[in-house]
């Protein structure tokens, strides 16, 4: 089966301004990249290199200064609002560093909480179930996340990003917070759910060994993309 392109940027470009000044700080500089169906792609490079602000652009959470981002055949550029909404709500998971659930709902209610965005609510609690069940959270369902470690608060966050069935899920540092034991179960997990459900994953991280367990790692270096790391 040949793969196909997930999502291409091209050309694309981030500039900030500086306060005050007329000065512009340019983090991404003319990117053209290609995220595969069913890739595991790894991002690296250091601190301030622009790989969370990549992440954004390709999750339309930012809009480029210069250049496009084309999610399954659609641009961000060319969806409004409440359409990029709806767009990254079908196509696209997120999981950060930090797990941001939401503290006053319970593991199932947080995973669901895309699926009633979306207007799914009955599957999407089923699948919900089926989701936590698979992470290994089957008896922490109805828990807190104050209730829960972070081990498996990160668990529930992957949960959260896959029961929409996305395309791709973009992933910022997932481990980072994480003890190497529970980092080494987390991967694991990622690397089970792309094998079995051919979902494309991009995965920004400092760390080298999680890179090299993924198919294709590329480096970041003050906004430029360089080669593909061996």
């Amino acid at each position: 089966m040949t793969s196909k392109a997930i999502l291409t940027t091209t050309n694309l470009q981030r500039d900030y301004q500086q306060g005050d000044s007329t000065d512009v700080l340019r983090v991404i500089k003319g990117i053209d990249l290609e995220i595969m169906q069913g890739e595991k792609l790894a991002i690296v490079g250091v601190s301030g290199s622009g790989k969370s602000t990549l992440l954004n652009l390709m999750g339309g959470l930012d809009d480029p200064t210069q250049g496009s981002v084309t999610l399954n055949g659609k641009q961000w550029s060319d969806l409004d609002p409440t359409q990029r909404a709806a767009w990254r709500n079908q196509h696209i998971g997120f999981v950060y560093q930090f797990h941001h659930l939401l503290d006053e709902f319970s593991a199932l209610e947080n995973v669901c909480l895309p699926s009633l965005i979306g207007g799914d609510t009955k599957l999407g609690e089923a699948y919900a179930k089926e989701l936590l069940e698979r992470v290994g959270l089957a008896e922490r369902l109805h828990h807190r996340p104050s209730e829960l470690s972070g081990g498996e608060r990160q668990r529930v966050a992957i949960a959260r990003a896959l029961v929409r069935k996305p395309s791709l899920v973009l992933m910022d540092e997932p481990t980072g917070n994480l003890d190497p034991k529970t980092a080494e179960s987390v991967l694991k997990l990622l690397i089970a759910l792309n094998k079995e459900l051919n979902i494309s994953f991009v995965v920004v991280t400092h760390d080298p060994q999680i890179a090299k367990r993924l198919d294709r790692t590329i480096s970041l270096v003050d906004g430029v993309l360089g080669q593909d790391v061996d």
